[in-house]
């Protein structure tokens, strides 16, 4: 008898029972009776409830009846169907379907499946050719919209589901992912970055997930002390924590500059447990962001928001958001414009409180101005409205002070201000010309390490170094001479980095060698010492981690006169004119075929720019680029919005459908067609400028449209992983020179500000070199940084007539007679090499300064002879010969 024809029952005639396959809302109904999975499209449950022994028909003929009619065998119709799905077994393993049946059983390891005798060429041109797109055909691109910035590839050789990441399972039969008909909002939102919850997911808070207002006795100094005793085990505040709590208690937008060590986590820690609702904290590094969530307490649920993590731990961090079980969220301040975070946050708005860390960044004449950071202010007023914010940082002068309190709408009265050096720091200073540029520091630094040395009963150490290589260099040195040690900066893995900082927290690993931009990240309470191989640019850096924990700590420098000049000739690498500036704004207001047609009305359009191209053809840094772009936007007149940075091209394939069948009920796939009528090999290749202006929105809004159907199967598309400048014009300047001329004065002013903090701490540093014995050193050290932070007027942004005076004590060269000549040879010499940008005066004193530059790489250059030249030479002095020699090769 063959499985595939069922014989009708002898003796009664009848009419055939209709068949029709279960309803998705009736598959579900019966998974869920057998505490089944009911995620998945209707095939999966289908086959689901196939594996389950089920029969996948309605009707009457699908249950068995006590008066069914008896087969010749005497068996009744609950028999004869368990027969019929059951088909025979046919030779080679296949198993053949029966009649009306959805799924065909295929043994993959049979010897019909794969030929015995088949040869290996033959395997792989059947593959090639039956692929899924077929012999002459692109390949099928990699999944995206998964990622953490859209783009997170399926790649083929993974044997991971590609939802959560996890083995022993495929997609459609994921377990750790809920039915996506349940999420909502949330599946139709993009994940343009990812989020993982570092402590386990809490479950529904008691705490209603709106912010409370609490009573004025909650927050005395009895009820906060008795809550810090029994949530965090401290006995007491320290120093200013108690006002700093109790202003943000308030409502009141307060700014606490205060020493590193002096606990500024629990100013908002404690907040988040009272006010109930969302903390939301902003944090430079994800190091700090990842040990700060480490040290929650228990009754504070936590995560964290970045870059490099799965789409399915971003997904459920949002999530968790959404619905009240998160109470601290940390984001990195390029994030906070997420369109997914937003909505994520809609309905705990308006928030408790916005914490900025590292708040410092914010001023446009701190040490470390950042563009994302200078935005924030902008943002929560318009996006993330909340009752407070609270900045923190460790150390700023009265000019930042006052930068951050403008940004961010603090008030004078809500400033808490402690002093910038510890009392259990002791510092010392070692002049040593030549030592770090022949390599003796490292001998020297041992000396230190090892019995007998200064720092020989220093178990936890922190080694500043200026370069990424060097920090290398100097762990392998002193690892190779039995002192346990590890580099740490930005090259390294986030991985490896957290690997080091645990080791270094638990005592396995003495001494951490870290680069001084990226050495915040190294959070540890116990840091006997710090070394700093290289100068520090600023007293801010100088203000070291150690003695976090209250005991005694060295703070040790090597002050080499070739650093401090290496130093000074790199801080004029970000330096533009106001020519340069005018070429970028052309770029920028200036409309071309790619970037397509102004919208009609006030002129905005979406723009998305090549970094790396525009860096070359400009000879201007990206950074630098982005800042002139966060100009625009912080201008009285708002030229600008800039918008989430996105690929510069877009590839989109469909599957099931077509473009033409979804684009009526998809208006971004209804502009794609627009622009991109007709595919090429199954795809569409368009521009995410062109796109996002005929759709009337931001690219990330569209990549979010196709993130949500990609992840119905419907779609895959693919972003180039290019660096870009993504923004909106909003309005266009009435006069471009005017607009350039004054960028460019204030980039300017911050590159002489940041030079003169180098000056200011370098002769602070030989002076207290010059002192008889470590006493004298620290006492002249304290009083000129208390000078520093304290002056209520900015010394550092006096002018060029106070910048020249400043320059006779430093340990600069003399610009020579030969100069002028030798800039006439390049500029001869330079005319027969194909260069991608003007050779300009300024670009002409950073080949003879050795400075490397997007358009006058090192890699071309440094073969030249005139390269690094006249380093040892003040650069504006190298830069009034070049211009002036220019201007007489045009004559």
């Amino acid at each position: 008898m063959q499985a595939t024809k069922r014989a009708r029952p002898s003796g009664k005639k009848g009419p055939a029972v209709a068949q029709k396959s279960l309803t998705v809302a009736q598959l579900k109904a019966r998974l869920s009776e057998r505490g089944l999975s009911t995620a998945g499209r209707k095939a999966d449950l289908e086959q689901r409830l196939q594996g389950a022994g089920q029969t996948l028909e309605s009707g009457e003929a699908s249950r068995p009846s006590e008066c069914a009619p008896q087969s010749e065998h005497g068996h009744g119709q609950a028999a004869g169907k368990q027969d019929s799905l059951r088909a025979k077994k046919a030779p080679g393993g296949v198993f053949k379907a029966g009649k009306r049946k959805n799924f065909v059983r295929i043994n993959l390891k049979g010897p019909s499946a794969k030929g015995k005798f088949q040869s290996k060429g033959a395997r792989k041109f059947g593959k090639k050719r039956f692929s899924r797109f077929g012999r002459f055909q692109t390949k099928m691109l990699p999944q995206a919209g998964q990622g953490a910035d859209y783009v997170e590839g399926c790649s083929n050789r993974s044997r991971a589901c590609f939802k959560c990441g996890a083995e022993g399972h495929w997609a459609q039969n994921c377990p750790g992912l809920p039915d996506p008909a349940a999420q909502g909002e949330l599946d139709e939102e993009g994940t343009e970055e990812a989020g993982q919850t570092a402590v386990p997911v809490a479950p529904p808070l008691a705490v209603p997930a709106a912010a409370v207002q609490l009573a004025e006795e909650a927050m005395t100094e009895e009820a906060l002390t008795e809550r810090l005793h029994s949530v965090f085990g401290f006995a007491a505040f320290r120093g200013l924590q108690l006002p700093v709590i109790q202003s943000v208690l308030r409502s009141i937008s307060t700014l606490a500059v205060l020493p590193t060590g002096a606990g500024k986590s629990l100013c908002y820690q404690v907040p988040a447990l009272l006010c109930g609702g969302l903390v939301l904290v902003v944090s430079p590094l994800i190091a700090l962001m990842k040990d700060q969530l480490a040290h929650l307490p228990k009754g504070l649920p936590g995560a964290m928001l970045w870059s490099g993590q799965q789409a399915a731990q971003a997904m459920q961090t949002l999530r968790d958001v959404r619905e009240g079980r998160i109470r601290v969220l940390y984001v990195a301040p390029e994030r906070m414009g997420s369109p997914s975070l937003l909505s994520a946050l809609a309905p705990m708005m308006p928030l408790p409180l916005v914490c900025i860390d590292e708040a410092h960044c914010i001023a446009e004449w701190g040490h470390n101005f950042r563009s994302a950071y200078f935005r924030l202010g902008r943002m929560l007023r318009e996006n993330i409205p909340c009752r407070a914010v609270l900045a923190l940082t460790a150390t700023a002068t009265k000019a930042t002070e006052a930068s951050m309190v403008q940004a961010l709408g603090i008030a004078p009265s809500a400033v808490f201000r402690d002093a910038s050096l510890r009392d259990n720091l002791r510092f010392n200073v070692h002049h040593t010309n030549g030592g770090t540029e022949a390599g003796h520091f490292k001998a020297m630094l041992l000396k230190l390490l090892r019995p007998g040395g200064a720092l020989a009963d220093r178990k936890a150490v922190v080694v500043y170094t200026t370069f990424q290589m060097q920090a290398e260099q100097v762990a392998a040195h002193l690892h190779s001479h039995g002192i346990p040690a590890a580099a740490y900066h930005a090259g390294k893995h986030f991985k490896e980095r957290e690997s080091v900082q645990d080791m270094f927290g638990k005592g396995r690993l003495r001494v951490v060698v870290a680069t001084v931009a990226f050495g915040m990240g190294v959070d540890a309470g116990g840091v006997q010492a710090v070394v700093h191989l290289t100068l520090p640019q600023s007293l801010e850096e100088y203000v070291g981690r150690a003695g976090r924990d209250g005991s005694e700590a060295l703070c040790h420098l090597f002050l080499d006169d070739a650093d401090f000049r290496r130093l000074r000739s790199l801080s004029h690498s970000d330096a533009v004119s106001a020519a340069s500036v005018l070429q970028f704004l052309d770029t920028v207001f200036v409309l071309d075929e790619t970037e397509g047609e102004a919208s009609e009305g006030d002129g905005s359009r979406y723009a998305v720019l090549g970094a790396d191209e525009l860096a070359c053809s400009l000879d201007m840094k990206a950074e630098v680029m982005e800042t002139l772009l966060t100009y625009l936007e912080a201008h009285k007149e708002t030229y600008v919005r800039v918008l989430s940075s996105v690929g510069r091209t877009a590839k989109v394939s469909f599957f099931n459908s077509t473009c033409q069948e979804l684009a009526p009920r998809q208006p971004a796939l209804e502009s794609l067609l627009a622009v991109c009528p007709k595919p090429r090999a199954g795809n569409y290749t368009v521009h995410m400028a062109r796109w996002a202006n005929a759709a009337g929105m931001a690219p990330s809004v569209l990549l979010q449209q196709l993130a949500a159907l990609a992840r119905r199967d419907e779609l895959r598309f693919e972003v180039d992983s290019k660096s870009t400048l993504t923004f909106q014009v909003v309005k266009r300047p009435d006069c471009l020179e005017d607009l350039a001329e004054e960028l460019a004065a204030r980039h300017t002013e911050i590159g002489r500000r940041r030079l003169r903090r180098l000056d200011t701490t370098y002769k602070m540093l030989a002076a207290a070199a010059s002192k008889p014995n470590q006493a004298s050193q620290e006492h002249h050290i304290r009083d000129v940084a208390k000078q520093y932070f304290e002056a209520e007027e900015d010394s550092s942004g006096a002018g060029q007539s106070a910048e020249a005076e400043e320059a006779e004590g430093l340990p600069l060269e003399t610009a020579s007679n030969f100069m002028a000549k030798d800039v006439r040879m390049l500029l001869r010499e330079s005319a027969s090499i194909k260069v991608g940008a003007q050779l300009t005066g300024r670009a002409v004193a950073r080949i003879l300064h050795g400075l490397s530059s997007s358009a006058f790489p090192a890699a071309q250059w440094n073969k030249c002879g005139y390269w690094a030249r006249y380093g040892n030479v003040d650069f504006d002095a190298v830069l009034a010969v070049a211009e002036a020699e220019l201007e007489a090769c045009k004559k």
